[in-house]
């Protein structure tokens, strides 16, 4: 606004300004009072008292700075500006010795209602600023999201996301989504190969348990050899087992200073498997 103030404003009023200079220096001169009637400007005799009288313009009047500048400037006759009035200019002008009042229509000299350009840029660019502020909250409030969404899960909380907003916001959300699924499977796993661990002061049990068929006891001894199947109606030829899952536990188990201990599930039955390791 400024600066369309200052190249735009200032320029035109300077150009009406000069064209007005033109018409006072001839009204001003020893011209018949028809010249003043034709240019509708009109100048009469007043009081010389009038010629100290201060320039005069309201504090909102920026283009007056403008008019009484250049007017001086241009006319050193003119000793008294005033722009008071909303619709006339009254200037006090020496004239010979003789102080002369000028008067003509202020919108020869100024462009009109400038204020109105100035209401409509303030009122577009508060449109422009909520349309603005409007379109940074939306893309703001997936990141929001997407934060509380990482905050919750680094504390063990599974908060729903669906990824949102620019692409570049969905790109990190989905890529947060495919970590998160990949963290939670990975911990599905180990919570599935682990489910309990008891630690002692003379050793280190680990236990396996599951819903399954489980073993009978008088075949467990038999269970840990290599490449025993205790399901002999099993078809051999689809590879299906091989019989070794309970054999490496127990060489894993010894490699440790321990041993692998097969039980009945308590309660729902299954098979119980004990790993046992001493401190």
């Amino acid at each position: 606004m400024v600066v369309f103030t200052q190249r735009h404003f200032e320029d035109v009023t300077l150009q009406m300004s000069d064209t007005v200079v033109r018409e006072l220096k001839l009204v001003l001169s020893d011209v018949p009072l028809e010249t003043h009637e034709v240019l509708q400007i009109s100048i009469v005799d007043v009081e010389h008292d009038a010629l100290n009288g201060p320039n005069v313009r309201p504090w909102y009047d920026f283009s007056g700075i403008v008019i009484t500048r250049r007017l001086m400037e241009r006319l050193p006759q003119i000793k008294v500006v005033d722009l008071s009035a909303d619709k006339v200019v009254r200037l006090v002008a020496e004239v010979n010795d003789q102080a002369k009042e000028v008067r003509f229509d202020r919108r020869r000299i100024s462009a009109a209602n400038p204020h109105q350009l100035f209401v409509n840029m303030a009122f577009f660019g508060l449109i422009f600023t909520l349309i603005a502020m409007i379109y940074l909250r939306n893309q703001l409030r997936p990141i929001k999201r997407l934060a509380i969404a990482a905050e919750g899960f680094g504390r063990g909380r599974h908060i729903a996301f669906s990824p949102a907003g620019a692409t570049e916001v969905r790109a990190a959300g989905t890529a947060f989504v495919d970590m998160r699924n990949r963290i939670e499977h990975q911990i599905e796993t180990q919570t599935l190969m682990l489910v309990s661990m008891v630690l002692t002061d003379k050793s280190l049990r680990l236990r396996v348990e599951d819903d399954g068929p489980g073993i009978p006891e008088n075949r467990r001894v038999e269970a840990q050899q290599p490449f025993t199947r205790l399901d002999p109606s099993r078809n051999q030829d689809k590879g299906s087992s091989v019989g070794l899952g309970l054999a490496i536990a127990t060489d894993i188990a010894r490699a440790h200073g321990g041993v692998l201990r097969l039980g009945e599930r308590e309660g729902l039955g299954g098979l119980r498997a004990d790993i046992v390791i001493a401190r």
